[in-house]
């Protein structure tokens, strides 16, 4: 495989409104994309871009092909700034949804560590207290045990919660970083893909 020229489109085309459509599936065919370096025969230069072929297998659209219909001739990179525009809008409806997602959970986590309070305060005061009668004994027993089954039940979950939220957050802080570092939109996009 070569790496081709830019080809760039030049003529205008007129839509009606109504006749464009939304790039679909832009995250994963960008995902699929990669981005490479290298020089060139003839001059020796450094360039990077992509390889024509490949983009062909997954945006056709964006690849002009010699007239056989097989050999690609180049890429348009401008046709190909769409798909990143629909990939990274695609990638902020992500993260905002994680971003929900962690601070349902902390509110859960808060909820829970107020739980897990309120269990240990009852079953501290359940064992204080001096029953008058072995009745009393034995419910007051089960009710502590209850108590520290539902306790261990929610450090359980909390525990399980706090995992799922750190993961999310990491992830989250490597999309961020992603984001923000100059030419790494493609690593973000594959980074985001489920």
């Amino acid at each position: 495989m070569r790496p081709l020229k830019f080809a760039a489109n030049s003529r205008f085309i007129l839509l009606k409104i109504g006749d464009g459509e939304q790039v679909e599936m832009a995250l994963e065919k960008v995902a699929q994309l990669r981005g490479v370096s290298y020089d060139l025969k003839e001059s020796g230069k450094h360039e990077i871009g992509v390889i024509a072929e490949e983009v062909g297998q997954v945006v056709p659209e964006v690849v002009s092909y010699e007239e056989n219909g097989k050999d690609a001739r180049g890429v348009d990179y401008s046709r190909l700034t769409a798909l990143l525009i629909e990939a990274v809008k695609q990638q902020q409806r992500q993260i905002g949804t994680q971003h929900s997602q962690i601070r349902a959970q902390q509110q859960q986590i808060v909820r829970l560590n107020n739980t897990v309070r309120v269990l240990r305060a009852a079953s501290h005061a359940g064992s204080e207290t001096r029953p008058s009668s072995a009745a009393n004994a034995a419910a007051q027993t089960a009710s502590v045990r209850t108590k520290d089954q539902q306790l261990r039940t929610v450090r359980r979950q909390l525990n399980q919660l706090r995992d799922k939220d750190t993961r999310l957050e990491a992830r989250l802080a490597r999309l961020e970083h992603a984001l923000n570092a100059p030419g790494q939109q493609a690593t973000v996009i594959a980074m985001a893909s489920p």
